[in-house]
Order: C-alpha cells, then sequence, then structure tokens
C-alpha cells in the first residue's frame, strides 16, 4: 500500500513535471512569437508594399478584395466596384527607352493615379498589381448600381485628364496612354476571381479598341470569353469531327456551275453550326489559324480527288479556297501547297486561293513573290472582298490573279445606289483591261443578278443560286 502511494506520488510529481514543461513551452513559444511579430511587423508591412510605387502591391490588393466579400460585407449587400488601368504600349517604351525611363513612367503613372483619387471619400485601395498594371478597388458605395456606374465613369474621366499632359524622360516628352476596365460587384453575388475576370474582360474590349480607352463590364463579353473558349474544343477533338466543309457554287453568264467556294463550318458540341466569320478572328488571335488553313486545303485537295474519281471535275473548273495572310506567308506554306497536290493527284490548275487585299498593302513584295512562285506550279488566285479596302488597282497588273470577287456589300446596294454601280462599272472595265474574271459575291435577288448581267459581270455566286451545302449534296453540277 505504502508502495503504490510513492508510486502514485512519483506519477504525480512527473505528470506535474510534464505539464509544468509543456506550460513552458508554450509559453515560451508565444513569447517568441510575439517578439518575432513585433520585429517583422514592420517587414510585414514593407511585404505588401510595391518597392517601386509604393503602392500597394498584389498581395495586399487580393487580401483587401477578399475581405470585401467576406460575410460582413455579405450580409449588408455591400456595392463595390474594380477598375484596372494598364499603361499602353508599355513593352515597346520598356525596350526603345531602357528600364529605368521604364520605371520613371510606372512612377509618374502611380503619382497621376493617386492624385486622380485624392479627392474619393469612399474606402478606396490603389495597388500595383502587374509589371504595368494597377487595380483600383472601391468598397462600400452607398448608392445604386446606375448611379455607381456614374460615379466609375467620372473617376475614369478624372484619370484620362490626368494623363493628357506628357511626362519628360531624357529630355523628350513622352504621352503615357492608359486602357481601363471596370466592373460593379456585390459581396452577396460575386466571388473574388469572377470579379477580377469581369474587368479583365472590359480591360481587354478596351486594349482591341485604341479608339475608346474605357469599357464597362457588359454580359456580351462574358459569352464571348465563353464563345473563345468553347473554339478550343475544334482542336481538343480530332478536326473532321467538328469542322465540317461546305460548297457554294459560283456560276457563269449562263448559269452553269464554273467551280465551287469551300465555305468551313463549325459544329459546336451543342449541335449549332457556327460560320467561319464568326470564329476565323479568334483563330488568328490564338496562333491556331495556321493549322485550320492546312486542314481545310488538304480536306479540300482530297474532295478534287473523290470528283475526279467521279468525273465531276470535267464539268467544273476549279475548287476556291479561302488562306487566311498568316498562313499564306508562314514558312512552310509553298511547300505545303504543292505536297498536298501531289499527295492527292490533284490538277494544280483545279485549285483557287483566296487571298485578302488587305495583305496587298501589308507586305506587297513577299506576297508577290510567293504568288508568281505558286501561279508557275498551276494555282490560280482570287482577289477576295475587293472594293472594301485601299488596294490600287494596279496591283491588277503586276500580280497573277485570275479573277476578283466584288465584295457583297457593294452587290447589296446596287439596285438602289448609283455610286455602287459606277464603283462596280469601273472595276469591270479595269479587270476587262487585263484579263481577269470578275465574280460578284452576294446575289440574292433576281434584280441585282439582271443588273450585274447587263454591266458585263463574268460569274455570280449567292443564296439566289444555291446555298453551301455538303459535298454529297453538291455533285449536281
Amino acid at each position: 500500500m505504502e508502495k503504490n502511494n510513492k508510486d502514485n506520488a512519483r506519477s504525480m510529481d512527473k505528470h506535474r513535471s510534464i505539464v509544468t514543461s509543456a506550460e513552458g513551452i508554450s509559453a515560451m513559444l508565444r513569447k517568441k512569437r510575439e517578439k518575432a511579430l513585433k520585429q517583422n511587423r514592420g517587414s510585414q508591412k514593407a511585404c505588401y508594399l510595391d518597392p517601386l510605387t509604393h503602392l500597394t502591391n498584389r498581395e495586399y490588393f487580393y487580401t483587401k478584395a477578399f475581405s470585401l466579400l467576406e460575410t460582413k460585407h455579405k450580409r449588408h449587400h455591400a456595392l463595390g466596384a474594380l477598375l484596372l488601368i494598364d499603361i499602353a504600349d508599355f513593352k515597346m517604351l520598356n525596350s526603345a527607352l531602357g528600364y529605368n525611363n521604364a520605371d520613371a513612367c510606372l512612377k509618374e503613372a502611380a503619382v497621376r493615379l493617386l492624385e486622380s483619387i485624392e479627392d474619393l471619400k469612399w474606402d478606396v485601395t490603389l495597388s500595383r498589381i502587374g509589371s504595368n498594371e494597377f487595380a483600383l478597388l472601391i468598397g462600400s458605395l452607398k448608392m445604386s448600381e446606375s448611379e455607381a456606374v456614374m460615379y466609375v465613369k467620372q473617376i475614369v474621366k478624372t484619370i484620362s485628364e490626368k494623363f493628357e499632359a506628357p511626362i519628360v524622360l531624357d529630355g523628350r516628352q513622352q504621352k503615357i496612354r492608359v486602357h481601363m476596365g471596370a466592373t460593379l460587384f456585390r459581396a452577396s453575388k460575386n466571388e473574388l476571381e469572377s470579379m477580377i475576370h469581369e474587368a479583365s474582360l472590359a480591360l481587354e474590349a478596351a486594349k482591341k479598341h485604341p479608339s475608346r480607352m474605357f469599357y464597362f463590364f457588359n454580359e456580351e463579353m462574358a459569352e464571348e470569353s465563353m464563345f473563345k473558349i468553347e473554339l478550343l474544343d475544334i482542336f481538343q477533338n480530332k478536326l473532321e469531327n467538328r469542322v465540317k466543309l461546305y460548297y457554294q457554287p459560283i456560276v457563269d453568264q449562263t448559269f452553269r456551275t464554273v467551280g465551287f467556294e469551300v465555305l468551313s463550318r463549325w459544329q459546336k458540341p451543342s449541335g449549332q453550326t457556327v460560320t467561319a466569320q464568326h470564329f476565323i478572328s479568334h483563330l488568328e488571335e490564338s496562333g491556331q489559324i495556321i493549322a485550320f488553313d492546312k486542314y481545310v486545303f488538304e480536306q479540300a485537295c482530297k474532295q478534287v480527288r473523290a470528283w475526279q474519281g467521279d468525273g465531276l471535275m470535267q464539268f467544273i473548273d476549279y475548287i476556291s479556297i479561302n488562306i487566311c495572310p498568316t498562313s499564306f506567308m508562314s514558312k512552310d506554306f509553298l511547300l505545303f501547297v504543292p505536297t498536298m497536290i501531289k499527295k492527292y493527284g490533284v490538277d494544280p490548275k483545279s485549285i483557287m486561293i483566296e487571298i485578302t487585299e488587305n495583305r496587298l498593302l501589308s507586305d506587297f513584295e513577299s506576297v508577290e513573290k510567293k504568288m508568281k512562285l505558286l501561279s508557275h506550279y498551276g494555282i490560280q488566285f482570287a482577289l477576295d472582298d475587293f472594293g472594301t479596302g485601299y488596294a490600287s488597282l494596279s496591283y491588277l497588273h503586276r500580280l497573277p490573279f485570275s479573277a476578283l470577287k466584288i465584295d457583297r456589300s457593294l452587290i447589296m446596294d446596287v439596285e438602289r445606289d448609283l455610286k455602287s454601280r459606277k464603283i462596280i462599272s469601273l472595276i469591270l472595265m479595269t479587270a476587262e483591261s487585263v484579263g481577269i474574271k470578275v465574280i460578284a459575291e452576294g446575289v440574292e435577288t433576281e434584280g441585282q443578278r439582271d443588273l450585274l448581267l447587263s454591266m458585263g459581270c463574268d460569274c455570280f455566286q449567292g443564296y439566289l443560286f444555291d446555298s453551301p451545302e455538303l459535298p454529297m449534296q453538291s455533285n449536281a453540277v
């Protein structure tokens, strides 16, 4: 019994020792942490500052933005605004003027932005969140959404005025331009990432339209963004599962089919069909257009081979294929075209490549060289959308065009607009003088057809004659 009491006493002493030790360690750790926090308080503050502009940085911006969306703000359905500000052409300024001048530019931009908001009475945070991007976060706006929109637009106006005066870099005056995109948010509705995404979409819209330096987010931007994401589906699957090629007849003055234009259609997973005019520009932006054009060209060659086997190519002269400027000027295009022609045993003269006139102005000598090489090989060329750009008629004398296509915008007004008729007459006379056939696009009425026929137009294309159809339906030539 006595032994047990001694054992219990030793156990209690040991327990007290452990507890005391644990409490001591806990107290020691707490003191060390408090000391560390005290020592690092200055560095913690510094970690939220951008060392160049002395504005708050990206980390602080996210912390502040998150706090505006937390529970206590949700309860009050607080209205806020986010304005993203981007210094335009900053990479060019950086490379042209050097890092020091670029840094000076950013510092001056920060000063002007601070001056723009110094009189604002709401909860305002200005942060530098990227190399040349700033974020203005405005919280707890006690006003209606329409009033908040006007309030943000007034801030944008003030910022624009602040950036009107040039800055001096290396003794030279340099104008700083900014792009801005904004969105409103309510704590009860928006999450942090969606709020930033909306403002980013508005900023991207401003970058795409230099004439307008500012955009407010709208649902159309979200739809376009989703459209681009869906468009990735084309290349995430086999192209033949998503892209269908339709063929629209081109007829001569006797209304005999002399050719077909290849028109691509994107079959969305939902089953919706999207025409090329709605997605080609997005493929160009994403850098996927070259692969896409090569696919279309190869499939067209494959179709020509099939029609050759059926004996149908003896009734038509060519298949017309649209090639985007980026694809046409790519390094291996000169090799790709004859490779496909040889692979499918196609007569080069049965292939006509359509290029738009805007490319002629940007790089005429390179275009001329490639066109002449392919023309010697037997490929035909058509100048597409003629009449909408600034191409000189003299180009028709220098480049090996077999045809030019009058843009549908001129054809649309030909019956009621004298100016359109005069332009078309001039085009027809010039083309005839150099032996080039003229194709009128978008002919949809008998009145248009008869008027163009009386003016001497060589060929016609449009829904009046036939709609674009899949190959099996286009065999009746």
